[in-house]
């Protein structure tokens, strides 16, 4: 018989590789605490209107963010990948009285003294011709350098499985020339 719970000790919101491993530590040290990990569906890209908008307008490109509006509203009218959706609910969460309350609904004893932080940002690539964001990492290689998109995770990019397979590749694109 599965057990409902309505309420739980800790929240883990967006949890990436980061909230993964914060879970693993709270579960080791408190073993009979109730833990709810909450992520967005398969799609974690939030919508940004130019690059490197980290710092308010500090970096703002108004060529880029032309281009990104372009998509981003073709990816609305289009509704591709439920994207309407997506971002109708994102935005909702920038009011901090919603997200508040959706904090309320999981957690046992939470307070009402939620601080605005800052968000990262991660690059999502979009397929510019099936009008649908790309679920993995892709290598491609130049004459001189080696790129990584759409990485998941600093902490993925960095970790010796993936480092070995990058090498992997390139050796195996050097022996092909």
């Amino acid at each position: 018989m599965n057990q409902r719970i309505d309420k739980y000790d800790y929240l883990i919101v967006r949890a990436g590789i980061i909230g993964m491993s914060i879970t693993y530590k709270l579960r080791g040290k408190y073993p009979n605490a109730t833990i709810a990990i909450i992520d967005k569906e398969e799609d974690v890209a939030i919508p940004a209107f130019w690059r490197e908008n980290y710092h308010g307008i500090s970096n703002f490109n108004l060529k880029e963010m032309i281009e990104i509006l372009y998509y981003e509203t073709k990816l609305f009218i289009l509704n591709s990948f439920n994207f309407r959706d997506l971002a109708i609910e994102e935005i909702k969460n920038y009011d901090s009285s919603v997200f508040t309350k959706k904090a309320k609904d999981v957690v046992k004893n939470i307070e009402d003294n939620f601080k605005p932080m800052p968000a990262g940002i991660r690059a999502q690539l979009l397929n510019k011709q099936t009008n649908e964001l790309v679920q993995d990492f892709m290598i491609e290689h130049d004459k001189n350098a080696t790129h990584i998109l759409n990485a998941v995770s600093p902490a993925f990019t960095c970790s010796f499985a993936f480092a070995r397979y990058v090498v992997d590749k390139i050796n195996k694109m050097e022996k092909n020339k």
